[in-house]
């Protein structure tokens, strides 16, 4: 097996952060992100940086899983690699345009 089929399956079942005993899932990110009603939160990667993400439409994921874009209210954006975060944290209550 080639060294980017490996990768590709590791990616698939689950992301290893590297850090303790803690990992981050595909899953886990679809799940904060398709949750209903949305809850606005906060990507948090390993060199201590941070993205906000306010509202779903914020966020998009590369069909493989490991790279997701969130877009800025500015009309900037941050390619993330999913093997570099460490913590999702909900920052509040769900999104107004959602709740109804």
């Amino acid at each position: 097996m080639h060294h980017f089929e490996i990768l590709k399956c590791l990616v698939a079942k689950k992301i290893e952060l590297g850090i303790g005993n803690r990992t981050m899932t595909v899953e886990q990110l679809r799940n904060m992100h398709q949750v209903q009603p949305f809850r606005p939160f906060t990507i948090r990667m390993a060199d201590g940086t941070s993205c906000h993400v306010p509202h779903s439409e914020f966020l998009s994921q590369s069909p493989g899983g490991r790279s997701i874009i969130v877009h800025h209210p500015d009309d900037t954006f941050s390619v993330i690699d999913l093997l570099l975060v460490t913590e999702l944290k909900v920052d509040g209550s769900p999104t107004v345009a959602q709740q109804s």
